[in-house]
């Protein structure tokens, strides 16, 4: 019953996030089309430049002055034309990226990106433990699961759970430079290795009673005894073979 009940947190946490994502891919979608109005108000007003231009012309009636400015003002009306394009293709490119995200989103959905029990979460998949430990064992714990204690890269750039950020909030974190030497695979993560760099193993000894390690609290990075006990989050990256094999089907053989 126990596990249904996770399950079920699980499927609500990933419902959300997909509405968040469909509301701004929608907002995308307006903003692209009120770009795509405003593209063609602009060629309107620059055939009907040209033709005012062609009938001066044929008219002969415009003095060289005259005429100098009716091709300043074409010139502005182009110049707006192309800034008008430019911001199109900037809204347009989003409109793909977030088209992109929602889609290895819902993919995921179907192809079990991430272990069972686990968050995906802004392309992170995210264990958050409901028991508690001190850091040491929690650290432990991850690696044991072929992952790390989420590293803090920046909250600005990456936004927490609502939930995690909730007054009360408390879970060990992993730390940047615990693993900064094991930098490999995807660019962006940090793999876990056996070797602890040699200036990390009196933090990493249960036995250093005045160690302080890094602590989640209400979402905000703090320090704590690592003696003492709070419940964990482990970070991998999702498996996205299976979303390429989701996406790409190998083609049948001859």
């Amino acid at each position: 019953h126990h596990a249904l009940s996770a399950d079920w947190q699980v499927t609500r946490q990933l419902q959300n996030i997909s509405m968040e994502q469909d509301s701004e891919r929608n907002r995308f979608s307006q903003e692209a089309q009120a770009w795509e109005q405003s593209l063609e108000q602009r060629q309107q007003e620059l055939a009907r430049v040209q033709e005012e231009l062609q009938q001066a012309w044929q008219e002969g009636n415009s003095s060289q002055q005259e005429l100098a400015r009716w091709e300043a003002k074409l010139l502005r009306v182009m110049g707006a034309l192309n800034v008008t394009q430019k911001e199109l293709q900037d809204v347009q490119g989003k409109l793909i990226a977030i088209k992109q995200a929602v889609s290895s989103l819902h993919v995921c959905l179907n192809a079990d990106c991430c272990p069972s029990g686990w968050l995906l979460y802004r392309g992170k998949c995210l264990f958050i433990s409901e028991v508690k430990k001190n850091w040491w064992d929690s650290y432990w714990d991850c690696k044991d699961k072929s992952s790390l204690l989420l590293v803090n890269r920046g909250w600005e750039s990456w936004i927490l759970p609502h939930f995690l950020q909730a007054d009360g909030a408390k879970y060990w974190i992993g730390k940047e430079n615990t693993y900064r030497l094991a930098c490999a695979g995807t660019p962006g993560w940090v793999k876990a290795v056996d070797a602890i760099p040699v200036s990390l193993t009196r933090v990493l000894s249960p036995r250093y009673n005045r160690a302080y390690c890094p602590l989640l609290v209400a979402g905000k990075m703090q320090n704590s005894l690592c003696k003492k006990s709070y419940p964990w989050i482990c970070e991998q990256p999702p498996l996205l073979s299976s979303v390429s094999e989701s996406l790409n089907p190998p083609l049948a053989e001859d």
